[in-house]
């Protein structure tokens, strides 16, 4: 029996993951984005503060994409290279460790030089807009306090 999947994940893992290390985060129609923001349009059309809301909407967020993934990887099993390339622009689109390395090394600068504005209104651009980092601990309050 050949085991043609396993070599074509780690093939299209190390693919994606030199993707990111040499063109970084797509900028236009970045797909991490586009499911933040298709996400938010399912939250705003569900939220309900009850568990049956919470349970369709995660089962709709992110079971759709489970699926999307079974689904691909059930038709690529026999299909090694398709199985890589697939893999490798899946790695590249979610890993985002150019974006991240840069962000720290902004980060690290800012904290060096002393030079923090105060909480919450340390922000980047990223390809999803403008976004607050991740040490600014200013998030967003739920919809129902909103």
């Amino acid at each position: 029996m050949r085991r043609t999947a396993p070599v074509a994940n780690a093939v299209g893992l190390l693919t994606g993951y030199a993707l990111d290390r040499l063109l970084g985060d797509p900028r236009r129609w970045h797909p991490v984005a586009g499911f933040g923001q298709a996400a938010g349009a399912l939250e705003r059309r569900l939220y309900r503060p009850d568990r049956a809301a919470g349970t369709a909407f995660t089962a709709l967020a992110v079971g759709a994409p489970v699926l999307l993934g079974a689904v691909a990887a059930a038709a690529t099993r026999h299909r090694p290279v398709t199985r890589a390339v697939l893999v490798a622009a899946g790695t590249w689109t979610v890993l985002g460790g150019r974006t991240l390395r840069h962000e720290a090394t902004v980060m690290g600068r800012t904290l060096r030089d002393g030079d923090l504005p105060p909480r919450g209104n340390v922000s980047v651009t990223s390809a999803g807009g403008t976004r607050r980092r991740l040490a600014s601990r200013s998030w967003p309050a739920p919809p129902s306090s909103r």
